[in-house]
Order: structure tokens, then C-alpha cells, then sequence
């Protein structure tokens, strides 16, 4: 299943829904748009995991609008910031290592749903 296609105040919060609801089907210990403060910045992830069998945090950014130019170049710098703190993208980081995972969607292919919840299976 697709959502959507046009993004807007209310389609993201309906996403952080959508996401916020398979991660409660998965019995996952998270928290949405949590407080994290490295390097003298503060940033709000869309949502923070907590693996409680491997104490592994996981931070969950969706990106909704990157098509936008000022929008991916936020991101560019947030994920900068991410790596300055250690906390790395999935295929980057080492296990046991706090991780970043990241969902997109776009006005062509909306979020692909079943990716999602194939994702939560993954860090979950």
C-alpha cells in the first residue's frame, strides 16, 4: 500500500501517524519528535526506538519533501550533525551503535507502506 501524493502540514502528521501505528502493532518502545542535544544543537527526531533487549537506540527521521531545495539541504546539514554525534545511518553503523533509519516519499510515489513495516521488522 502507497499513501498519498501531495505533502502537506496535515499529510506529514498523518505519515507520523501511520508510521506511530505499526510501530505500536510491533510492541516497539518509542517516542515521537524527542528531544536529543550533541554539539550544542538541539534536534527533534520523528521518532526515537528503544531496543530494550540490546540498548540500541534507533532515530527515525522521515524525509517528506525532499524535493524541495531548502528542505534537502536541512537534511543534509541534520544528517551532518547525526554523524558528528555517532549515531549513523543503517549501513553505516556498527552493531550495538545507537543507528539512523530514514523514510521518503515523494508526489510520484507516495510511502510505500509495506517498506515501512518491513523496516519496523528489521530494527524492531
Amino acid at each position: 500500500m502507497c499513501f498519498g501524493a501531495e505533502t502537506t502540514p496535515y499529510r506529514i502528521g498523518l505519515i507520523a501517524a501511520l508510521v506511530a501505528t505499526f510501530l505500536m502493532a510491533s510492541d516497539s518502545v518509542f517516542a515521537r519528535s524527542s528531544r536529543r542535544t550533541d554539539l550544542d544543537l538541539t534536534r527533534y527526531p520523528d521518532f526515537t526506538i528503544e531496543d530494550e533487549i540490546s540498548g540500541r537506540t534507533v532515530y527515525w527521521e522521515h524525509l517528506g519533501m525532499l524535493d524541495r531545495e531548502d528542505y534537502r539541504a536541512s537534511w543534509e546539514k541534520k544528517l551532518a550533525w547525526y554523524r558528528a554525534s555517532g549515531i549513523h545511518p543503517a549501513s553505516e553503523s556498527k552493531s550495538g551503535a545507537p543507528m539512523l533509519v530514514t523514510t521518503t516519499d515523494s508526489a510520484e510515489n507516495g510511502l510505500d507502506m509495506v517498506q515501512v513495516k518491513k523496516l519496523i521488522a528489521e530494527i524492531c
